[in-house]
């Protein structure tokens, strides 16, 4: 056996993206404990080689299957690790997808695993590290199990968002293929597992290697050096509290392993600036987070790069790869103070770059207008509901409906590119919570449009450590996953993803199908209006200097109203939220409410406690547009010395 490591990332992993778990794990052994060499094999880039990008695509983005029992794209590797239920399994993928064609594609799956399993066995290493991250579950296990056929003596560990606590222990009992599980972050557990190969007889590894802090072990059944959390659910041991101490990740090995009919591959790069949730503090108090969150189960609080190290790291890889395009995987884009320098160094360091990220609602206009000019060209923003009851009293997302527009609003007039979901059957939720998102829907429908996600109760999320606080009983694994498992083993295995038992009165059970039915006709009218018309939003504004003509596409025939004077100004002003007694001052002779009341109406503003919002963007893309001032993140208002009627209104 050779004092070598493997690291194995299998389907269905996003194959036009490096791992970057595969890549930040090696790379740190090999700064760490260079004399143990690390093999990278990125197995599910073989696979999307094998059955081409758009096929690879299409099968990995199956998840949406759940709703009918059903787990795809899992379902596909639990008919190679459990021949009992392949007849099965493959009856309903065939009913649920005729396209498939079953049977050939597993004979592929099957076929190429296999063989790279062999490759593995044939290296001999010390060790085989397995990154099992979202749809990986069923593909690790298969590919482990193949390797157990041809290698009874590397060191198997598990790790990734996938497996941790109760998760990766039941996988421990139920799987004497795999040795051990990383618990949390694998970076520290990793290195000192690599010093053993290194250092240690091959007769100790295993021993020794249970007593590393954040690796979950049938020895002990907990994180070892953990004992206050027996579940292993979080391993606060192993975290790094200076990420700057991580060495930017190399994707050689990904590149060297592309397979000639996936040339334009990589699409992306991806890149780690932070770990965990600065709004997550859901480690002093189960609900001090958004409730139905688990991302952040793996870790015990927020961290992120410095602003420097931030910005070099995405100038260096975009030089050394030739790749433009990134992807910030954070959960959550930094905010408060550190963002500005953050912005400041991106602007200088990485003019050209096309970033994709996610961030909280809460970002001000200006912000988000940065982000654009720095070269965010895609956001994610955790719109979630449009209910403050929902906002507030069971999700505890610390926005409110007027932050969600209002970044919706931004998203357009700023040309970025924004994929958003509004939660469908929330539990606990009201009648009136129903009836408020009805109506606000109304006001968000002239944007880019949302999407109905079913929602997920995850292991670890608030909503699953308190149930009871929700109404939630009978919490079990969801029956799509154990769909694909046999019977016998639905009991030992642990999913990441539950099903649970709620009392849901019928009226709010016809509101949310109301509720998707409504966004499903809003994205159509949004496709059918932007196309019919060429416009980029379905709310637009024109200004023309003396007079804001605001066109609603939302209306057939569209439906055009003029603001004039005093108007015009006002409307500009609120583009960015204000207090309606700031309007009042800026306008007195003005009767604000009544005149905020007509719009709101019409659907051109919005109003929540005493604040407002000019819904329409401007026709035309410019960041950042003139009515947003970069330095104050007010509007400025050209005073006109013959328009009398102007002069109310000037900041």
């Amino acid at each position: 056996m050779n004092r070598t490591i493997a690291l194995v990332a299998t389907p269905w992993k996003t194959a036009d993206m490096p791992s970057l778990q595969l890549a930040v794990l090696a790379t740190w052994v090999k700064t760490h404990v260079p004399g143990v060499p690390v093999v990278e094999h990125h197995h599910y880039l073989e696979v999307a080689g094998l059955l081409g990008d758009g096929r690879y695509h299409t099968l990995a983005g199956l998840v949406t299957a759940g709703d009918l029992h059903l787990c795809l794209p899992e379902a596909f590797y639990a008919a190679l690790l459990f021949p009992e239920r392949r007849a099965h399994l493959t009856e309903e993928i065939a009913r649920l997808h005729p396209w498939i064609e079953p049977e050939p594609l597993l004979a592929k799956l099957e076929e190429a695993t296999t063989e790279c399993a062999k490759r593995v066995a044939e290296e001999r290493h010390g060790l085989v590290g397995v990154s099992v991250s979202f749809f990986q579950t069923f593909a690790s296990l298969f590919f482990v199990k193949m390797l157990r056929a041809h290698d009874p003596d590397s060191v198997v560990v598990l790790g990734g968002p996938e497996v941790p606590g109760e998760v990766g222990l039941s996988l421990l009992r139920t799987y004497p293929e795999i040795d051990f599980i990383a618990g949390g972050e694998g970076e520290t557990p990793l290195q000192r597992m690599a010093e053993l190969i290194r250092d240690a007889p091959p007769e100790e590894w295993r021993p020794s290697m249970a007593r590393i802090d954040g690796v979950l072990s049938c020895l002990s059944g907990t994180v070892s050096g953990d004992e206050t959390m027996p579940q292993g659910a979080k391993a606060k041991p192993t975290e790094l509290r200076d990420l700057d101490a991580l060495p930017v990740p190399s994707f050689d090995a990904y590149f060297a392993q592309i397979p000639t009919n996936l040339a334009t591959y990589p699409r992306h790069l991806p890149v780690e600036t932070s770990r965990g949730c600065f709004w997550d503090r859901s480690n002093v108090n189960p609900l001090h987070s958004c409730a139905f969150c688990n991302l952040n189960a793996s870790w015990s609080g927020y961290r992120e790069k410095s602003a420097e190290r931030a910005a070099t790291e995405m100038r260096d890889l975009r030089a050394r790869y030739g790749v433009d395009d990134l992807m910030v995987v954070d959960n959550i884009l930094r905010q408060g103070a550190g963002l500005e320098p953050y912005l400041d160094l991106l602007e200088r360091e990485n003019r050209g770059a096309r970033m994709v990220i996610e961030a909280k609602a809460s970002l001000r206009p200006r912000e988000l207008a940065r982000l654009r000019m720095v070269g965010v060209v895609e956001m994610q923003l955790g719109i979630e509901a449009l209910s403050n009851g929902i906002l507030k009293r069971i999700i505890n997302k610390g926005t409110t409906v007027l932050h969600n527009l209002q970044a919706l609003r931004w998203m357009d007039d700023l040309g970025l590119s924004h994929v958003g979901n509004l939660i469908i059957d929330f539990p606990g939720v009201t009648r009136e919570e129903i009836d408020e998102t009805l109506r606000n829907i109304e006001f968000a429908c002239a944007y880019q449009p949302l999407f109905p996600g079913e929602f997920w109760l995850g292991y670890y999320s608030p909503m699953y450590r308190v149930p009871e606080a929700f109404g939630l009983r009978n919490v079990r694994n969801r029956n799509g996953f154990d769909a694909c498992l046999p019977e016998p083993m639905r009991d030992r295995i642990f999913a990441l993803g539950k099903d649970y038992d709620a009392d849901v009165p019928d009226e709010v059970r016809a509101g949310w199908v109301r509720i998707k039915l409504r966004l499903d006709l809003a994205r159509l009218q949004y496709t059918n209006a932007r196309r019919e018309h060429g416009v980029r939003s379905l709310l637009v504004m024109d200004d023309h200097g003396d007079a804001l003509v605001v066109t609603d596409y939302r209306e057939d025939p569209p439906r055009r109203v003029v603001l004039e004077g005093p108007a015009r100004a006002l409307y500009l002003r609120m583009t960015c939220m204000r207090t309606e007694a700031d309007l009042i001052a800026a306008a007195p002779s003005v009767d604000v409410p009544r005149w905020l009341g007509e719009l709101e109406e019409q659907r051109l503003a919005f109003r929540e406690r005493g604040r407002a919002l000019a819904l329409a963007v401007s026709r035309e893309e410019r960041v950042p547009p003139p009515y947003l001032d970069m330095r104050k993140e007010q509007v400025t208002v050209t005073r006109r010395d013959d328009d009398a009627r102007l002069r109310l209104a000037v900041v």
